[in-house]
């Protein structure tokens, strides 16, 4: 951002009054506040040219912190640098997963280090331990030991520096695989490195024949000893110096095969001896460079609600830069198998790759300004253009072209796994998800062209326009023209409809993404012939399908309907047709493609219809309605559409999401980023819109990254915007919507001082634009440059942050609360709204009415194993936390009895762990407090339900089952409180999870 304007500012006087709101908020979500919230009057951040925002510290307002120890590996803190990922987690000391991005097709990771020495740390009652974000470096201290670990950026390399053990003392670490895995275990000539080494071939179904492998390489600083302990585990015994002081090392480096002894050695040795400061330069100096690079923004609400959503997107811009700079994707499926903590265990097959749970992450990356990061995708689909052709010639036959897979393997093709019924691009087989899926590839073109717009990396166009023309070579040959002239094609839509007429994707895909290669072709002076076929076909394609919205059995393909308020968009011109999946794809002409905007209209007044009459609300971590909203400039729905999604779905400390089975997933904080990105600025048909949907409660200070590699400064406060500059990348003539429509307007360009745009009431401006210089908007009636200036500053966090049933960060052990304070989960739901309630982190809930009819009513008694519970007062089928999900929680109880009892219920199944009885003498007695799954039958006295809830108002008609678990307790002692087992942080797919529905000691 330039500092050399010459704009004069009217006034530069320093705003430091914070009133009481504020600064609780800023106690509680650890930043420092100096926008409107805070503030007295509005401020601004622009001065003398430019916009000032402190990088590091807006950063930090983001850090992951831990008040206690992360045992779980479901809390586990992730570390990566796009080749190497790990998870850190603070079982039994210190356990690291180091997982990496090319261990195909099962992704398998390279094993598992445990410093044992550590827990002396991990065990300390003063423990405390942050990420930071800034240096991406995890910091934990106890006991007077601290431990700084990080995957080094410049290096597949995970460093673990060590101070505060006694002086000389003798310290150990291990390195382990599990069952199924066959390493060479080995250590090194000189014996101060071990390694585990294994290498495969991708045999499997589609497999490419190559060679894979993983090598672990272990040392540390000191005198080393290394041993192979078994054929899955080796070993190292060294000594820390006389300050107390080591450091641990692993490599994992990409693995073919050879040597891996000699080669770990060689990767890691040599780094024991150096100093911390030469050991971590360059990896600080990486991530310095990439957080000054990327667009910031900064949020509050008076609820915190904001703050929590910029706490999601930096954590995603984190994610990305751990995630994504390898040679393969480090997301795949929407989950981030880098940052693994689960063996070699994947929900989804790991050899594919979905492109629907991964553009959320490129649109975020292009208008975060870190569109680098999506190199590797882009590269997966252009370097495996042949080996998709030739698939399409086999399975899509009588077609031309490429038909890109929606999941592909990493060398292309469709296959996916061994289930045949469920490959991609294959119309050879009986219609399935993907089957018939034919609007990925253009999809894949869009986000390339819409990159390209941005960054005006022309490399990049030429290494995908081979894609683009076959993309458009297989649209062109799927059609058919009908009785009325249009074209018309049978495929699916996405995953929701299967081999439907005009499915609604492929058709908005087609009518975006076909000028676009045309206009891509002509520009680079090739194949004429294909654009006069795409220009005809263009010409004939049908319009979206519409449907009336009460019985969805008529159908139109055209703008008849749109300004009658019984019709809605359609799924597909078979509106009927039985849905196989929870999307709202109906709604993508909206986003991305573009074709339905906020522009007022007979057509948007259809989009806004649409979207409110949509069957499915908060229905996965990848729902897209807040972009949908965010398009359709419905201000209103971006908070609790926002919410009502992360609440749901982001249930693990790290930020991280659940969708299904046993996976960390970065889906979702890629659609919050996009949506906080889409909601401040909007440039898809290549004109600027500033806020054009941004919640009135919010405000913001920050950046987001626009076409031509220019940038846009926005700040709104109080309900209004404050602050609008564009920073041009390129001398262009770019057009700008008034950002205070019906207001008069000007645009100074502040680095020369002239008045560019005069005075002006125009609904859309144009700025010529000088490549380097900044412009800055305001409304004549209260100019920018007469506010007060503050810069955007911001404060590391201190404390986990909250907002409802979810966190990031884990809170210190507390002091007890009452039980009914302590709910975390709605697990209970009407049968009429089953999506508000998520009791199994997958979805699935308990049925209002089918407690009822088992005797479970709010707020009233039900006796379960002879123990008369209060049924929770919340339990109200409303989406209201009724639950407690055992994750450490004290409870107070502060009375007599003999007999502690709960009421418990278990997901994903069985569940349970250690508990602890605390008495007023302040003696105290643990106990093991678990169930069976709730779907499992009853294991000890319990409540029996007829049946249990599903997503989309379904229902599940097998019983559902809740438990109750007696501990006797000594009935002489006043029992103070009772600490539930830490059995998980949240509930998730695939995550053991107990809930505690009910307290009673008698």
């Amino acid at each position: 951002m330039s500092e050399t304007a010459q704009h004069a500012r009217r006034t530069t006087r320093r705003v430091t009054a914070i009133g009481s709101a504020g600064a609780l908020v800023a106690v509680m979500f650890g930043t420092t506040t100096t926008t409107a919230e805070a503030a007295t009057t509005p401020t601004t951040a622009y001065s003398n040219g430019a916009f000032h925002l402190d990088v590091p510290g807006v950063v930090r307002e983001s850090n992951i912190v831990l008040g206690r120890p992360n045992t779980e590996n479901t809390q586990a803190i992730p570390l990566g640098n796009g080749s190497l990922g790990a998870a850190v987690w603070a079982q039994d000391g210190m356990r690291i997963q180091l997982n990496r991005d090319d261990t195909f097709p099962d992704r398998k990771s390279p094993g598992r280090v445990d410093v044992p020495g550590l827990s002396a740390m991990t065990k300390a009652s003063d423990y405390h331990a942050s990420l930071d974000l800034y240096t991406g470096t995890y910091t934990q201290q106890g006991g007077g030991i601290t431990a700084k670990t990080y995957v080094r950026a410049d290096k597949d390399e995970l460093v673990v520096d060590v101070t505060g053990v006694p002086a000389n003392s003798t310290q150990t670490a291990t390195a382990n695989l599990w069952k199924g895995r066959t390493p060479t275990a080995a250590v090194s000539s000189d014996k101060t490195t071990a390694s585990l080494a294994e290498t495969w071939k991708d045999s499997s179904t589609g497999g490419s024949g190559a060679t894979f492998g993983s090598l672990l390489a272990l040392t540390a600083s000191g005198s080393v000893s290394a041993s192979v302990v078994s054929s899955q585990k080796v070993a190292i015994s060294f000594k820390a110096d006389s300050q107390g002081s080591y450091r641990l090392l692993v490599g994992a480096p990409s693995w073919k095969g050879g040597d891996g002894a000699a080669t770990g050695a060689q990767l890691v040795r040599g780094d024991a001896g150096k100093t911390s400061a030469q050991l971590s330069s360059a990896h600080t100096a990486w991530w310095s460079s990439y957080w000054n690079g990327v667009k910031l923004v900064q949020l509050s609400s008076s609820d915190g609600e904001a703050q929590y959503m910029e706490n999601l997107r930096t954590l995603f811009l984190y994610q990305q830069a751990s995630l994504m700079r390898g040679q393969y994707p480090g997301s795949q499926a929407g989950a981030a198998p880098l940052f693994s903590a689960f063996e070699d265990q994947h929900t989804w097959v790991p050899a594919d790759y979905w492109f629907w749970n991964i553009r959320q992450q490129i649109a975020a990356n292009i208008s975060s300004g870190a569109a680098a990061l999506n190199t590797s995708i882009f590269t997966l689909y252009t370097d495996n253009l042949a080996s998709n052709e030739a698939w399409t010639r086999s399975h899509v036959p009588g077609t031309q072209g490429v038909c890109v897979p929606e999941t592909m393997r990493y060398n292309g093709g469709g296959d996916y796994g061994g289930w045949n019924a469920n490959r991609s691009c294959d119309t050879t087989i009986t219609p399935s998800f993907n089957s018939q899926t034919f609007s990925t590839g253009a999809e894949v073109v869009y986000w390339v062209w819409r990159q390209y717009q941005q960054t005006h990396d022309t490399a990049l166009l030429n290494q995908a326009y081979p894609l683009m023309k076959s993309v458009a070579q297989f649209l062109l040959s799927i059609g058919t023209v009908g009785s009325d002239g249009k074209l018309h094609f049978t495929g699916n839509e996405h995953e929701n409809q299967w081999a439907v007429k005009d499915p609604s994707m492929l058709v908005a895909a087609m009518t975006t993404v076909l000028p676009i290669i045309g206009d891509v072709a002509t520009s680079l002076g090739k194949d004429a012939s294909l654009v006069t076929q795409i220009d005809a076909a263009v010409k004939q394609l049908p319009g979206l399908p519409r449907t009336d919205s009460a019985t969805h059995s008529q159908v139109v393909e055209n703008n008849s309907k749109d300004s009658d308020s019984g019709w809605v968009l359609a799924y597909s011109a078979n509106p009927s047709a039985s849905l196989h999946n929870v999307e709202n794809t109906q709604l993508e002409s909206i986003w991305p493609f573009g074709l339905i905007g906020d522009q007022s209209g007979s057509l948007h007044d259809l989009g806004v219809r649409s979207y409110e009459s949509r069957s499915f609300k908060a229905s996965n971590d990848w729902d897209y309605d807040a972009l949908y909203a965010a398009r359709l400039g419905l201000s209103s729905e971006i908070a609790p559409v926002l919410k009502a999604g992360v609440q749901k779905f982001q249930i693990y400390p790290n930020g991280l999401s659940t969708e299904a089975g046993i996976d960390f997933y970065n889906e979702q904080t890629g659609n919050v980023a996009e949506t906080i990105n889409e909601a401040l600025l909007q440039d898809y048909d290549g004109t600027l819109r500033i806020a054009p949907a941004w919640p009135s409660s919010w405000d913001a200070s920050g950046s987001v990254a626009t076409l031509h590699k220019s940038t846009v400064d926005v700040q709104y406060s109080g309900g209004a915007l404050r602050t609008v500059l564009y920073e041009a990348g390129e001398t262009t003539s770019q057009a700008i919507r008034n950002p205070w429509s019906g207001k008069q307007i000007k645009v100074v360009d502040v680095t020369s001082g002239a008045t560019v745009v005069n005075p002006t009431t125009a609904s859309t401006i144009t700025v010529a634009a000088t490549a380097g210089h900044t412009y800055l908007v305001e409304p004549t009636s209260a100019l920018t440059t007469d506010l007060p200036y503050a810069a955007v500053s911001g404060t590391a966090a201190a404390a986990a942050r909250h907002f409802g049933p979810v966190q990031i960060g884990l809170d210190p052990r507390g002091t007890a609360a009452p039980f009914a304070s302590l709910f975390d989960n709605a697990g209970v739901t009407a049968d009429d709204t089953t999506d508000v309630g998520n009791l199994d982190g997958g979805t699935a809930s308990l049925s209002l009415a089918a407690l009822a009819s088992a005797g479970a009513s709010p707020g009233k008694q039900v006796t379960v194993g002879g123990v008369a519970f209060t049924w929770p007062k919340t339990a109200l089928g409303d989406g209201t936390p009724d639950n407690v999900v055992a994750h450490g929680q004290r409870v107070s109880i502060g009375a007599k009895g003999s007999t502690l009892s709960f009421l418990v219920a278990a997901t994903y199944g069985p569940a349970s762990g250690t508990g602890t009885v605390h008495y007023t003498d302040g003696s105290s007695q643990q106990f093991t407090l678990g169930s069976k799954d709730w779907l499992d039958g009853i294991g000890s006295p319990g409540l029996t339900l007829g049946y249990s809830n599903r997503t989309g108002n379904t229902k599940y008609d097998r019983p559902a089952y809740l438990n109750v678990v007696k501990v006797p307790v000594s009935a002489s002692k006043t029992v103070s409180d009772v600490a539930l087992p830490d059995v998980s942080a949240a509930a998730g797919a695939g995550v053991a999870t107990l809930h505690v529905f009910g307290v009673q000691l008698s």
